[in-house]
């Protein structure tokens, strides 16, 4: 046993108390009488869910909490758990005076607390219902469709987990959503140090036999002032084929300080004022603040 640990690169225990006076025995670094190298336990604690690591990884010992401390084990541990952040925020979080407020928005974001590069729209294609919307109906109002009719199916790149989509009618529809980014664990502080990009998208579509027109609007909403942003699309535009779908985007990179709510709204009519469902296609909608 003694030559196993020692062949994984374990030293005695005893041995390095003896050369060095701040490791007690009992520390968290210690098994069977042999001292774990830090590269094994780091890496231990990479595969651990942050949750876990912040409710009682902390307080297992003083060296563990001294591990648990570090910003740069934080940053490795969002790598490792798939979550990336552009240089552009690494250096604002870096830039903080404060090393403690760094620690605990790097574990806040490993631990989802607070839901960066995550869409903040619910049910954004209608596959329940209308539940987190408020519509506004015009014509025959607005349908949801699972497959699309007379359009192709909502493809792949759209990251869309079923087909369901928001079908409007001859006049415009409107449905709107408002996320209060406080309940969400974005106080405005926070939205104010990271400045997050906001990217909106929207996947949308004609029927085979209907020309049809969609827009969005987006409300950001700050402690003093607002701002708007809006994109339109048209299937009578030279370019668009019908039936294909394409993806309506816009990335918004300035907007109002203390931002505490964004209010998200789709509309869309057809372009031949025909009787039930011809309008315009629209699915995954989304608003995501990107780090």
């Amino acid at each position: 046993m003694d030559s196993f640990f020692r062949a994984l690169g374990f030293s005695s225990a005893k041995d390095e108390t003896e050369r060095r006076s701040d490791i007690p025995e009992d520390n968290g670094y210690c098994l069977s009488g042999y001292v774990i190298p830090v590269e094994i336990i780091l890496h231990i604690l990479y595969h651990v869910p942050a949750s876990d690591l912040i409710k009682s990884g902390v307080v297992v010992c003083k060296y563990w909490h001294h591990l648990l401390s570090q910003h740069h084990f934080w940053f490795v541990k969002l790598e490792v758990d798939g979550t990336k952040l552009s240089d552009s925020a690494k250096n604002k979080l870096l830039n903080l005076s404060d090393e403690k407020q760094m620690i605990n928005l790097l574990q806040r974001i490993a631990s989802g607390k607070l839901p960066f590069n995550r869409n903040l729209i619910r049910n954004p294609s209608g596959q329940d219902e209308f539940n987190h919307w408020k519509v506004r109906p015009g014509g025959n109002g607005v349908k949801i469709e699972c497959p699309p009719v007379g359009s192709e199916e909502i493809p792949a790149e759209a990251g869309l987990l079923t087909q369901h989509c928001f079908v409007t009618s001859y006049n415009t529809s409107t449905r709107s959503q408002v996320i209060e980014l406080q309940k969400r664990g974005f106080h405005p502080w926070i939205i104010d140090v990271l400045k997050p990009e906001i990217h909106i998208t929207e996947w949308v579509s004609a029927r085979f036999d209907c020309n049809s027109l969609s827009n969005f609007v987006v409300k950001l909403e700050g402690a003093k002032s607002g701002e708007e942003v809006s994109m339109e699309w048209s299937s009578l535009e030279g370019d668009v084929v019908l039936t294909k779908w394409y993806k309506m985007e816009k990335i918004v990179t300035e907007y109002p300080e203390g931002l505490k709510r964004i209010i998200f709204i789709s509309s869309g009519c057809d372009h031949q004022f025909w009787a039930g469902h011809y309008g315009a296609k629209t699915a995954g909608s989304s608003v995501k603040l990107v780090l």
